[in-house]
Protein backbone atom coordinates (compact mmCIF):
# COMPACT_ATOMS: atom_id res chain seq x y z
CA UNK A 1 0.00 0.00 0.00
CA UNK A 2 3.18 2.00 0.41
CA UNK A 3 4.10 5.35 -2.57
CA UNK A 4 7.48 6.11 -2.80
CA UNK A 5 8.82 9.65 -2.04
CA UNK A 6 7.42 12.84 -0.17
CA UNK A 7 4.10 13.76 -2.76
CA UNK A 8 1.84 16.18 -2.55
CA UNK A 9 -1.72 15.53 -1.68
CA UNK A 10 -5.25 17.46 -2.71
CA UNK A 11 -8.53 15.77 -0.22
CA UNK A 12 -11.94 17.12 -1.62
CA UNK A 13 -14.57 16.38 1.40
CA UNK A 14 -18.36 16.51 -0.02
CA UNK A 15 -20.46 16.00 3.22
CA UNK A 16 -23.53 13.81 2.12
CA UNK A 17 -22.82 12.19 -1.29
CA UNK A 18 -23.92 9.23 -1.53
CA UNK A 19 -22.98 5.76 -3.12
CA UNK A 20 -26.45 5.00 -4.72
CA UNK A 21 -26.69 8.35 -5.94
CA UNK A 22 -23.38 8.39 -7.09
CA UNK A 23 -23.35 4.82 -9.08
CA UNK A 24 -27.01 5.85 -10.66
CA UNK A 25 -25.44 8.62 -12.07
CA UNK A 26 -21.88 7.46 -12.82
CA UNK A 27 -23.46 4.71 -15.10
CA UNK A 28 -25.69 7.27 -17.09
CA UNK A 29 -22.55 8.67 -17.86
CA UNK A 30 -23.42 11.60 -16.39
CA UNK A 31 -20.48 12.37 -13.82
CA UNK A 32 -17.70 12.29 -16.18
CA UNK A 33 -15.11 13.78 -13.92
CA UNK A 34 -15.00 11.44 -11.28
CA UNK A 35 -15.77 8.49 -13.80
CA UNK A 36 -12.68 9.44 -15.39
CA UNK A 37 -11.12 9.13 -11.74
CA UNK A 38 -12.36 6.23 -10.39
CA UNK A 39 -11.38 4.47 -14.11
CA UNK A 40 -7.88 5.72 -13.27
CA UNK A 41 -7.80 4.96 -9.68
CA UNK A 42 -10.21 3.34 -7.68
CA UNK A 43 -13.74 3.79 -5.82
CA UNK A 44 -15.45 2.42 -3.08
CA UNK A 45 -18.00 2.61 -0.53
CA UNK A 46 -16.88 3.34 2.72
CA UNK A 47 -17.85 2.74 6.17
CA UNK A 48 -18.78 5.47 8.12
CA UNK A 49 -18.77 5.71 11.98
CA UNK A 50 -21.79 4.78 14.53
CA UNK A 51 -22.93 7.24 14.92
CA UNK A 52 -23.08 8.66 11.05
CA UNK A 53 -23.11 12.24 12.33
CA UNK A 54 -21.63 14.69 10.37
CA UNK A 55 -19.12 15.52 13.83
CA UNK A 56 -18.49 12.23 14.67
CA UNK A 57 -17.25 11.35 11.10
CA UNK A 58 -15.20 13.85 9.99
CA UNK A 59 -13.54 14.23 13.43
CA UNK A 60 -12.44 10.21 12.88
CA UNK A 61 -11.16 11.14 9.11
CA UNK A 62 -9.27 13.63 10.26
CA UNK A 63 -7.99 11.82 13.33
CA UNK A 64 -8.02 8.03 12.35
CA UNK A 65 -9.42 7.75 15.61
CA UNK A 66 -12.76 5.99 17.87
CA UNK A 67 -14.85 8.46 19.34
CA UNK A 68 -14.14 7.27 22.64
CA UNK A 69 -10.77 8.58 21.69
CA UNK A 70 -11.50 11.72 20.07
CA UNK A 71 -14.42 12.75 21.79
CA UNK A 72 -17.32 13.64 19.91
CA UNK A 73 -20.12 11.57 19.75
CA UNK A 74 -23.09 13.25 18.95
CA UNK A 75 -24.07 17.13 17.42
CA UNK A 76 -25.72 17.42 21.23
CA UNK A 77 -23.84 16.19 24.78
CA UNK A 78 -25.26 16.61 28.26
CA UNK A 79 -24.05 17.99 31.74
CA UNK A 80 -24.79 15.48 33.56
CA UNK A 81 -25.22 16.85 36.84
CA UNK A 82 -28.03 18.79 35.34
CA UNK A 83 -29.08 17.42 32.35
CA UNK A 84 -29.14 19.95 30.19
CA UNK A 85 -28.13 19.06 26.28
CA UNK A 86 -25.61 21.27 24.97
CA UNK A 87 -23.38 21.79 21.54
CA UNK A 88 -21.08 19.26 21.19
CA UNK A 89 -19.55 20.95 18.40
CA UNK A 90 -19.09 24.26 20.01
CA UNK A 91 -17.70 25.13 23.52
CA UNK A 92 -17.29 28.33 25.65
CA UNK A 93 -15.25 28.60 28.81
CA UNK A 94 -15.14 31.90 31.23
CA UNK A 95 -11.43 33.42 31.45
CA UNK A 96 -9.30 36.08 32.67
CA UNK A 97 -9.71 37.37 28.71
CA UNK A 98 -13.86 36.95 29.15
CA UNK A 99 -15.46 34.38 27.33
CA UNK A 100 -13.41 31.66 25.25
CA UNK A 101 -13.80 29.28 22.37
CA UNK A 102 -11.79 26.41 23.11
CA UNK A 103 -11.25 23.33 20.78
CA UNK A 104 -14.13 20.53 21.25
CA UNK A 105 -12.11 17.62 19.23
CA UNK A 106 -9.33 15.96 21.76
CA UNK A 107 -7.26 14.47 19.55
CA UNK A 108 -3.95 15.20 17.06
CA UNK A 109 -5.38 15.52 12.81
CA UNK A 110 -3.33 14.22 10.53
CA UNK A 111 -2.73 17.70 9.84
CA UNK A 112 -0.74 18.13 12.93
CA UNK A 113 1.17 15.10 12.63
CA UNK A 114 2.28 16.08 8.97
CA UNK A 115 3.30 19.67 10.02
CA UNK A 116 5.51 17.61 12.65
CA UNK A 117 7.12 15.58 9.79
CA UNK A 118 7.80 19.26 7.84
CA UNK A 119 4.72 18.76 5.66
CA UNK A 120 2.71 22.25 5.54
CA UNK A 121 -1.28 21.99 4.67
CA UNK A 122 -4.01 24.38 3.22
CA UNK A 123 -7.28 23.77 5.23
CA UNK A 124 -10.50 25.46 3.58
CA UNK A 125 -13.52 25.28 5.77
CA UNK A 126 -12.69 21.53 7.45
CA UNK A 127 -15.93 20.40 9.89
CA UNK A 128 -14.70 20.38 13.51
CA UNK A 129 -11.35 22.77 13.46
CA UNK A 130 -12.92 25.78 15.17
CA UNK A 131 -11.48 27.58 17.51
CA UNK A 132 -8.74 27.21 14.45
CA UNK A 133 -5.68 25.26 15.63
CA UNK A 134 -2.16 27.10 15.45
CA UNK A 135 -0.20 24.38 13.05
CA UNK A 136 3.11 25.68 11.87
CA UNK A 137 3.52 26.29 8.78
CA UNK A 138 -0.48 25.66 7.85
CA UNK A 139 -3.05 28.02 6.91
CA UNK A 140 -6.54 26.89 7.86
CA UNK A 141 -10.37 28.50 7.75
CA UNK A 142 -12.42 26.95 9.93
CA UNK A 143 -15.61 25.15 9.12
CA UNK A 144 -18.21 23.24 10.52
CA UNK A 145 -18.55 24.78 14.30
CA UNK A 146 -17.93 28.06 13.47
CA UNK A 147 -20.62 30.36 16.16
CA UNK A 148 -22.68 33.75 14.57
CA UNK A 149 -21.52 36.80 16.56
CA UNK A 150 -23.80 35.78 19.03
CA UNK A 151 -22.06 32.59 20.26
CA UNK A 152 -24.73 30.18 18.82
CA UNK A 153 -24.56 28.01 15.82
CA UNK A 154 -26.69 30.15 13.85
CA UNK A 155 -30.63 32.23 14.59
CA UNK A 156 -31.80 33.87 11.91
CA UNK A 157 -34.48 36.95 12.08
CA UNK A 158 -38.31 36.84 10.09
CA UNK A 159 -39.64 40.44 9.65
CA UNK A 160 -43.23 40.05 9.04
CA UNK A 161 -46.61 42.36 8.84
CA UNK A 162 -48.51 39.49 8.29
CA UNK A 163 -50.30 38.78 11.74
CA UNK A 164 -50.97 35.57 11.02
CA UNK A 165 -47.43 34.10 10.63
CA UNK A 166 -47.08 32.17 14.02
CA UNK A 167 -43.36 32.48 16.03
CA UNK A 168 -44.53 29.00 17.33
CA UNK A 169 -41.87 26.11 16.79
CA UNK A 170 -39.82 28.13 14.56
CA UNK A 171 -35.90 28.48 15.26
CA UNK A 172 -35.27 31.97 14.63
CA UNK A 173 -36.54 35.57 15.96
CA UNK A 174 -39.88 36.15 14.72
CA UNK A 175 -40.45 39.69 14.63
CA UNK A 176 -44.34 40.92 13.65
CA UNK A 177 -44.20 45.07 12.27
CA UNK A 178 -46.53 47.38 10.99
CA UNK A 179 -46.26 49.90 8.34
CA UNK A 180 -46.15 53.72 9.78
CA UNK A 181 -47.42 56.70 7.69
CA UNK A 182 -45.15 56.86 4.54
CA UNK A 183 -45.23 52.95 4.02
CA UNK A 184 -42.02 52.25 6.32
CA UNK A 185 -41.41 50.50 9.16
CA UNK A 186 -38.91 51.28 12.27
CA UNK A 187 -37.33 48.66 14.09
CA UNK A 188 -34.09 47.13 15.01
CA UNK A 189 -31.71 44.85 14.10
CA UNK A 190 -30.80 41.96 17.02
CA UNK A 191 -26.85 41.32 17.19
CA UNK A 192 -24.15 40.28 19.45
CA UNK A 193 -24.95 39.91 23.77
CA UNK A 194 -22.75 42.34 25.42
CA UNK A 195 -21.51 42.57 29.14
CA UNK A 196 -23.20 45.10 31.48
CA UNK A 197 -23.54 45.98 35.00
CA UNK A 198 -26.93 44.40 35.13
CA UNK A 199 -25.67 41.29 33.08
CA UNK A 200 -25.40 40.45 29.73
CA UNK A 201 -27.76 42.77 27.12
CA UNK A 202 -28.65 42.33 23.98
CA UNK A 203 -27.11 44.73 21.63
CA UNK A 204 -29.24 46.05 18.39
CA UNK A 205 -29.18 48.44 15.56
CA UNK A 206 -32.07 50.67 14.41
CA UNK A 207 -33.10 49.87 11.06
CA UNK A 208 -35.70 51.23 8.62
CA UNK A 209 -37.43 49.15 6.05
CA UNK A 210 -39.67 51.40 3.54
CA UNK A 211 -41.48 50.15 0.46
CA UNK A 212 -40.09 51.18 -3.13
CA UNK A 213 -41.43 50.88 -6.04
CA UNK A 214 -40.25 47.44 -7.34
CA UNK A 215 -39.46 46.38 -3.56
CA UNK A 216 -38.16 47.36 -0.03
CA UNK A 217 -35.39 49.75 1.01
CA UNK A 218 -32.99 48.99 4.24
CA UNK A 219 -31.34 51.59 5.96
CA UNK A 220 -29.05 51.35 8.51
CA UNK A 221 -26.62 53.68 10.63
CA UNK A 222 -23.68 52.70 8.27
CA UNK A 223 -25.52 51.71 5.03
CA UNK A 224 -28.22 51.05 2.44
CA UNK A 225 -29.27 48.56 0.28
CA UNK A 226 -32.31 47.40 -1.69
CA UNK A 227 -34.23 44.23 -2.71
CA UNK A 228 -36.94 43.18 -5.26
CA UNK A 229 -38.76 40.46 -4.10
CA UNK A 230 -37.43 36.63 -4.43
CA UNK A 231 -34.14 39.08 -4.52
CA UNK A 232 -30.84 38.23 -2.26
CA UNK A 233 -29.19 41.36 -0.62
CA UNK A 234 -25.36 41.42 -0.84
CA UNK A 235 -23.21 40.55 2.00
CA UNK A 236 -23.73 43.63 4.35
CA UNK A 237 -21.11 44.35 7.25
CA UNK A 238 -22.86 46.01 10.28
CA UNK A 239 -21.21 47.77 13.37
CA UNK A 240 -22.82 47.34 17.04
CA UNK A 241 -21.64 49.48 19.65
CA UNK A 242 -20.87 47.09 22.57
CA UNK A 243 -19.81 50.35 25.35
CA UNK A 244 -16.26 50.63 26.57
CA UNK A 245 -15.92 52.50 23.04
CA UNK A 246 -15.96 48.66 21.53
CA UNK A 247 -17.70 47.75 18.52
CA UNK A 248 -18.39 44.82 17.55
CA UNK A 249 -18.84 44.39 13.14
CA UNK A 250 -21.20 41.60 11.44
CA UNK A 251 -21.97 40.35 8.17
CA UNK A 252 -24.94 39.15 7.06
CA UNK A 253 -27.36 38.88 4.17
CA UNK A 254 -31.21 39.24 3.57
CA UNK A 255 -33.85 38.04 1.27
CA UNK A 256 -37.13 39.41 0.35
CA UNK A 257 -39.78 36.96 0.36
CA UNK A 258 -42.94 39.36 -0.79
CA UNK A 259 -43.53 43.10 -0.03
CA UNK A 260 -47.64 42.50 -0.75
CA UNK A 261 -50.04 41.89 0.54
CA UNK A 262 -47.62 41.62 3.93
CA UNK A 263 -43.91 42.20 4.25
CA UNK A 264 -41.95 39.22 4.81
CA UNK A 265 -38.40 39.40 5.01
CA UNK A 266 -35.64 37.19 5.69
CA UNK A 267 -32.11 37.90 7.12
CA UNK A 268 -29.26 35.24 7.91
CA UNK A 269 -27.88 35.10 11.67
CA UNK A 270 -25.15 38.11 12.23
CA UNK A 271 -21.90 36.39 11.61
CA UNK A 272 -18.51 37.02 12.24
CA UNK A 273 -16.64 39.62 10.16
CA UNK A 274 -13.38 38.24 8.70
CA UNK A 275 -11.79 41.44 8.94
CA UNK A 276 -12.66 42.65 12.11
CA UNK A 277 -12.31 39.95 14.46
CA UNK A 278 -10.11 38.35 17.55
CA UNK A 279 -12.42 35.44 17.49
CA UNK A 280 -10.02 32.42 15.47
CA UNK A 281 -12.02 31.83 12.94
CA UNK A 282 -8.48 31.23 10.61
CA UNK A 283 -4.74 30.49 11.42
CA UNK A 284 -3.10 32.21 11.08
CA UNK A 285 -5.15 34.91 12.29
CA UNK A 286 -4.88 37.10 8.52
CA UNK A 287 -5.99 33.84 6.44
CA UNK A 288 -9.25 34.68 7.09
CA UNK A 289 -9.02 38.69 6.22
CA UNK A 290 -6.45 37.86 3.37
CA UNK A 291 -9.23 35.83 1.36
CA UNK A 292 -11.88 38.25 1.98
CA UNK A 293 -9.45 40.72 0.03
CA UNK A 294 -8.66 38.40 -2.63
CA UNK A 295 -11.89 36.65 -3.13
CA UNK A 296 -14.40 39.13 -2.20
CA UNK A 297 -16.78 39.43 0.61
CA UNK A 298 -18.17 35.98 2.30
CA UNK A 299 -20.14 34.03 4.94
CA UNK A 300 -18.16 32.78 7.75
CA UNK A 301 -20.97 30.54 9.66
CA UNK A 302 -19.88 26.68 10.18
CA UNK A 303 -23.29 26.21 8.06
CA UNK A 304 -24.62 29.25 6.22
CA UNK A 305 -26.81 27.36 3.92
CA UNK A 306 -29.94 27.87 6.29
CA UNK A 307 -32.08 25.12 6.56
CA UNK A 308 -34.29 26.08 9.81
CA UNK A 309 -35.11 29.61 7.15
CA UNK A 310 -36.55 26.77 4.82
CA UNK A 311 -38.29 24.21 7.01
CA UNK A 312 -40.16 27.11 8.73
CA UNK A 313 -41.15 29.06 5.68
CA UNK A 314 -39.12 32.14 5.82
CA UNK A 315 -37.77 31.63 2.60
CA UNK A 316 -38.72 29.80 -0.79
CA UNK A 317 -37.39 26.90 -2.09
CA UNK A 318 -36.03 28.83 -5.08
CA UNK A 319 -34.37 31.48 -2.16
CA UNK A 320 -32.88 28.24 -0.20
CA UNK A 321 -31.46 27.07 -3.87
CA UNK A 322 -29.72 30.56 -4.87
CA UNK A 323 -28.30 30.51 -1.46
CA UNK A 324 -26.93 27.49 -1.67
CA UNK A 325 -25.52 28.08 -5.15
CA UNK A 326 -23.87 31.44 -4.02
CA UNK A 327 -21.79 29.60 -1.10
CA UNK A 328 -20.23 27.06 -3.41
CA UNK A 329 -19.17 29.67 -5.86
CA UNK A 330 -18.36 31.34 -2.64
CA UNK A 331 -16.63 28.13 -1.29
CA UNK A 332 -14.49 27.83 -4.91
CA UNK A 333 -13.20 31.15 -5.08
CA UNK A 334 -11.55 30.72 -1.99
CA UNK A 335 -9.94 27.42 -2.78
CA UNK A 336 -8.77 28.74 -6.14
CA UNK A 337 -6.73 31.58 -4.04
CA UNK A 338 -5.56 28.63 -2.36
CA UNK A 339 -4.30 27.03 -4.76
CA UNK A 340 -2.39 29.62 -6.15
CA UNK A 341 0.71 29.55 -4.05
CA UNK A 342 -0.08 25.77 -2.96
CA UNK A 343 2.80 23.53 -4.07
CA UNK A 344 3.75 20.70 -2.22
CA UNK A 345 1.92 19.11 1.08
CA UNK A 346 -1.67 18.22 1.70
CA UNK A 347 -4.60 20.50 0.33
CA UNK A 348 -8.15 19.80 1.86
CA UNK A 349 -11.22 21.35 1.52
CA UNK A 350 -14.84 20.19 2.29
CA UNK A 351 -17.83 21.52 0.26
CA UNK A 352 -21.06 20.95 2.77
CA UNK A 353 -23.84 22.41 0.33
CA UNK A 354 -24.67 18.85 -0.98
CA UNK A 355 -25.86 17.45 2.15
CA UNK A 356 -28.12 20.55 2.63
CA UNK A 357 -29.79 20.26 -0.36
CA UNK A 358 -30.31 16.56 0.18
CA UNK A 359 -31.68 17.11 3.59
CA UNK A 360 -34.56 19.40 2.05
CA UNK A 361 -35.07 17.72 -1.43
CA UNK A 362 -34.15 13.97 -1.38
CA UNK A 363 -38.09 12.88 -0.65
CA UNK A 364 -39.54 10.16 0.01
CA UNK A 365 -42.79 10.97 -1.58
CA UNK A 366 -41.62 12.52 -4.71
CA UNK A 367 -43.72 9.99 -7.64
CA UNK A 368 -42.96 12.96 -10.31
CA UNK A 369 -39.06 13.45 -9.85
CA UNK A 370 -39.25 17.13 -9.26
CA UNK A 371 -36.98 16.63 -6.52
CA UNK A 372 -34.88 13.90 -7.65
CA UNK A 373 -34.21 16.54 -10.63
CA UNK A 374 -32.61 18.80 -8.44
CA UNK A 375 -30.34 16.17 -6.27
CA UNK A 376 -28.92 14.95 -9.66
CA UNK A 377 -28.32 18.43 -10.83
CA UNK A 378 -26.19 19.13 -7.94
CA UNK A 379 -24.57 16.10 -8.31
CA UNK A 380 -23.57 16.79 -11.80
CA UNK A 381 -22.58 20.41 -10.47
CA UNK A 382 -20.35 18.93 -7.95
CA UNK A 383 -18.58 16.52 -10.54
CA UNK A 384 -17.97 20.28 -12.63
CA UNK A 385 -16.64 21.52 -9.40
CA UNK A 386 -14.42 18.46 -8.86
CA UNK A 387 -12.92 18.99 -12.33
CA UNK A 388 -11.81 22.47 -12.19
CA UNK A 389 -9.88 21.79 -8.63
CA UNK A 390 -8.07 19.78 -10.37
CA UNK A 391 -7.35 21.27 -13.25
CA UNK A 392 -5.89 23.66 -10.94
CA UNK A 393 -3.57 20.99 -9.33
CA UNK A 394 0.20 19.81 -10.27
CA UNK A 395 -0.07 16.79 -12.69
CA UNK A 396 1.89 14.63 -9.85
CA UNK A 397 -0.70 15.61 -6.79
CA UNK A 398 -2.73 12.27 -5.48
CA UNK A 399 -6.23 12.77 -4.77
CA UNK A 400 -8.72 12.12 -2.62
CA UNK A 401 -12.47 12.29 -2.54
CA UNK A 402 -14.63 11.31 -0.30
CA UNK A 403 -17.75 11.93 1.91
CA UNK A 404 -18.91 11.79 5.29
CA UNK A 405 -21.60 9.33 4.83
CA UNK A 406 -24.56 8.56 2.89
CA UNK A 407 -27.97 9.59 2.21
CA UNK A 408 -31.84 8.14 2.77
CA UNK A 409 -35.35 9.54 2.57
CA UNK A 410 -37.21 9.70 5.80
CA UNK A 411 -40.83 8.92 6.65
CA UNK A 412 -41.27 9.29 10.42
CA UNK A 413 -39.59 11.32 13.18
CA UNK A 414 -39.39 9.46 16.68
CA UNK A 415 -40.25 10.66 19.86
CA UNK A 416 -37.89 8.61 21.72
CA UNK A 417 -38.82 10.12 24.90
CA UNK A 418 -42.01 9.70 24.77
CA UNK A 419 -41.45 5.99 23.77
CA UNK A 420 -39.55 5.27 27.50
CA UNK A 421 -42.68 7.66 29.20
CA UNK A 422 -45.32 4.84 27.84
CA UNK A 423 -43.00 2.08 28.81
CA UNK A 424 -41.81 3.37 32.26
CA UNK A 425 -38.65 4.05 32.17
CA UNK A 426 -39.07 7.63 32.19
CA UNK A 427 -41.39 9.25 34.94
CA UNK A 428 -42.94 12.88 34.53
CA UNK A 429 -44.06 14.97 37.15
CA UNK A 430 -47.19 14.19 38.43
CA UNK A 431 -49.95 15.94 36.37
CA UNK A 432 -48.06 16.09 33.47
CA UNK A 433 -49.12 14.10 30.02
CA UNK A 434 -46.10 15.56 28.12
CA UNK A 435 -42.64 16.48 28.80
CA UNK A 436 -40.74 20.29 27.79
CA UNK A 437 -37.89 20.35 26.16
CA UNK A 438 -34.68 20.52 28.13
CA UNK A 439 -36.30 18.08 30.33
CA UNK A 440 -38.41 20.48 31.91
CA UNK A 441 -41.19 17.76 33.27
CA UNK A 442 -39.00 15.07 34.25
CA UNK A 443 -39.33 13.32 37.88
CA UNK A 444 -36.02 12.19 38.42
CA UNK A 445 -35.70 10.30 41.16
CA UNK A 446 -38.06 7.75 39.07
CA UNK A 447 -36.07 7.90 35.71
CA UNK A 448 -33.77 5.20 34.97
CA UNK A 449 -33.21 6.32 31.06
CA UNK A 450 -33.10 9.58 28.86
CA UNK A 451 -32.51 10.18 24.97
CA UNK A 452 -30.89 13.80 23.98
CA UNK A 453 -28.95 14.34 20.41
CA UNK A 454 -29.64 12.90 17.34
CA UNK A 455 -28.55 9.33 18.25
CA UNK A 456 -27.84 9.04 22.54
CA UNK A 457 -29.18 7.32 25.09
CA UNK A 458 -28.05 7.87 28.32
CA UNK A 459 -29.11 5.54 32.00
CA UNK A 460 -29.70 8.16 34.45
CA UNK A 461 -26.74 6.49 36.83
CA UNK A 462 -26.37 6.65 40.61
CA UNK A 463 -22.63 8.78 41.47
CA UNK A 464 -22.39 10.07 37.63
CA UNK A 465 -26.06 11.79 36.89
CA UNK A 466 -27.04 14.49 39.33
CA UNK A 467 -30.14 12.63 40.56
CA UNK A 468 -28.75 9.28 39.08
CA UNK A 469 -30.80 6.49 40.27
CA UNK A 470 -29.51 3.49 38.41
CA UNK A 471 -26.81 1.55 40.76
CA UNK A 472 -24.08 0.84 38.56
CA UNK A 473 -24.36 -3.15 38.87
CA UNK A 474 -27.74 -2.69 37.27
CA UNK A 475 -26.63 -0.85 34.45
CA UNK A 476 -25.30 -4.08 32.20
CA UNK A 477 -29.18 -5.78 32.42
CA UNK A 478 -30.44 -2.11 32.01
CA UNK A 479 -28.69 -1.41 28.77
CA UNK A 480 -29.72 -5.15 26.97
CA UNK A 481 -33.34 -4.54 28.70
CA UNK A 482 -33.83 -1.35 26.49
CA UNK A 483 -32.20 -2.84 23.48
CA UNK A 484 -34.31 -5.96 23.67
CA UNK A 485 -37.28 -3.63 23.87
CA UNK A 486 -36.54 -0.82 21.22
CA UNK A 487 -35.43 -3.86 18.76
CA UNK A 488 -39.30 -5.07 19.29
CA UNK A 489 -40.97 -1.57 18.66
CA UNK A 490 -42.43 -1.62 15.17
CA UNK A 491 -44.65 1.04 13.43
CA UNK A 492 -48.47 0.12 12.62
CA UNK A 493 -47.69 -1.05 9.29
CA UNK A 494 -45.30 -3.73 10.61
CA UNK A 495 -42.10 -1.74 9.92
CA UNK A 496 -39.18 -1.83 12.71
CA UNK A 497 -38.62 1.36 14.09
CA UNK A 498 -34.87 0.12 15.52
CA UNK A 499 -33.07 -1.88 13.28
CA UNK A 500 -30.17 -2.13 16.22
CA UNK A 501 -29.26 -0.44 19.61
CA UNK A 502 -25.40 -0.49 20.08
CA UNK A 503 -23.75 -0.90 23.36
CA UNK A 504 -21.12 1.78 24.21
CA UNK A 505 -18.76 -0.96 25.31
CA UNK A 506 -19.15 -2.59 21.91
CA UNK A 507 -18.22 0.59 19.48
CA UNK A 508 -16.58 2.70 22.06
CA UNK A 509 -12.94 2.69 23.16
CA UNK A 510 -10.33 5.37 24.44
CA UNK A 511 -10.22 7.45 27.51
CA UNK A 512 -12.87 9.95 26.66
CA UNK A 513 -15.19 6.77 26.08
CA UNK A 514 -17.21 7.35 29.39
CA UNK A 515 -18.35 10.70 28.49
CA UNK A 516 -20.11 9.48 25.40
CA UNK A 517 -23.93 8.29 25.51
CA UNK A 518 -24.49 4.08 26.95
CA UNK A 519 -26.53 3.32 24.21
CA UNK A 520 -26.62 4.28 20.12
CA UNK A 521 -29.68 4.12 18.24
CA UNK A 522 -29.23 2.73 15.00
CA UNK A 523 -32.51 3.47 13.72
CA UNK A 524 -34.03 1.39 10.66
CA UNK A 525 -33.73 3.34 7.13
CA UNK A 526 -36.65 5.88 7.00
CA UNK A 527 -36.70 6.61 10.66
CA UNK A 528 -34.95 9.17 12.85
CA UNK A 529 -35.15 10.83 16.22
CA UNK A 530 -37.62 13.63 16.38
CA UNK A 531 -35.78 17.20 16.93
CA UNK A 532 -38.30 17.60 20.36
CA UNK A 533 -36.70 14.11 21.83
CA UNK A 534 -33.09 15.71 20.19
CA UNK A 535 -33.42 18.53 22.92
CA UNK A 536 -35.16 16.51 25.95
CA UNK A 537 -38.90 16.22 24.95
CA UNK A 538 -41.40 13.54 25.35
CA UNK A 539 -44.13 15.23 23.28
CA UNK A 540 -47.96 13.09 24.26
CA UNK A 541 -50.00 11.54 21.56
CA UNK A 542 -47.94 9.10 18.79
CA UNK A 543 -44.96 8.11 19.29
CA UNK A 544 -44.02 7.87 15.40
CA UNK A 545 -44.76 11.60 13.56
CA UNK A 546 -45.16 11.67 9.43
CA UNK A 547 -42.41 13.59 8.28
CA UNK A 548 -44.89 16.81 6.68
CA UNK A 549 -41.81 19.64 6.87
CA UNK A 550 -39.35 20.19 3.71
CA UNK A 551 -36.28 18.40 5.79
CA UNK A 552 -37.28 15.08 4.24
CA UNK A 553 -34.18 12.99 4.16
CA UNK A 554 -31.49 12.21 6.38
CA UNK A 555 -28.03 10.10 7.93
CA UNK A 556 -28.80 9.48 11.48
CA UNK A 557 -29.88 6.12 11.30
CA UNK A 558 -27.84 2.64 11.53
CA UNK A 559 -24.84 3.27 9.64
CA UNK A 560 -25.32 0.42 7.52
CA UNK A 561 -27.96 2.30 5.82
CA UNK A 562 -25.84 5.45 4.60
CA UNK A 563 -22.15 4.32 3.61
CA UNK A 564 -20.21 7.46 2.59
CA UNK A 565 -18.44 7.04 -0.81
CA UNK A 566 -14.16 7.08 -1.15
CA UNK A 567 -12.40 7.83 -4.93
CA UNK A 568 -8.55 7.66 -4.99
CA UNK A 569 -6.09 8.55 -7.89
CA UNK A 570 -3.93 5.65 -6.44
CA UNK A 571 -5.06 1.89 -6.53
CA UNK A 572 -4.11 1.61 -3.29
CA UNK A 573 -7.77 1.02 -1.24
CA UNK A 574 -8.01 -1.57 1.02
CA UNK A 575 -10.93 -4.30 0.80
CA UNK A 576 -14.15 -2.77 2.30
CA UNK A 577 -12.51 0.64 3.23
CA UNK A 578 -14.00 2.72 6.21
CA UNK A 579 -13.37 6.25 7.65
CA UNK A 580 -10.98 4.46 9.72
CA UNK A 581 -8.49 3.78 6.92
CA UNK A 582 -8.23 8.09 5.80
CA UNK A 583 -5.13 8.49 7.38
CA UNK A 584 -3.19 5.34 7.15
CA UNK A 585 -4.08 6.67 3.32
CA UNK A 586 -2.83 9.74 3.51
CA UNK A 587 0.08 8.72 5.39
CA UNK A 588 0.68 6.42 2.07
CA UNK A 589 0.12 9.22 -0.14
CA UNK A 590 2.31 11.19 1.28
CA UNK A 591 5.42 9.50 1.81
CA UNK A 592 5.26 9.54 5.35
CA UNK A 593 4.17 7.64 8.54
CA UNK A 594 1.59 10.17 10.24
Amino acid sequence: MSVSGKNSLAIIGIDGMCPRVFEYLSGKGDLPVLNALMKKGQYSRMRVTTPPQSPVSWTTIATGLNPGSHGIFDFLCRNPNNYIPDLAILRIKSSLKGMEYVPVVRAKTFFESAAEHGISSRVIRWPMMFPAPKIDGCQILSGLGVPDIRGTLGRYAFYTTDPAFSPENKRGSIITLSYENGGQVQTYLQGPMAASIRGPKEISVPMTIAKTAKGVKVSFPDGVFELEPGEWGPIFSVKFSMGFMMKATGVFRAYLQSVEPYLNLFFLPIQIHPKETHIPISFPDSFASELWDACGPYLTLGMPEHTNALNDGCISEKGFLKLCEDVLAERERMIYHALETFERGIFACVFDTLDRIQHMFMKHNDPDGRYRNIINEWYIKMDDVVGRIMSKLEPKTHVLILSDHGFSPIRYNVHLNSWFVQEGYMKLKKGNQSGRPLFEDVDWDNTKAYALGLNSIYLNLKGREGKGIVDPKDAANLKIDLAEGLNQWHHPEGLQVMYRLHLSEEIFEGDYSSNGPDLVTGYSDGFRASWESAVGAAPSGDLLKEIQEPWGADHCCDPTFVPGVLFCSEKILPPDPSVYDIRPLVSSLIGEDL
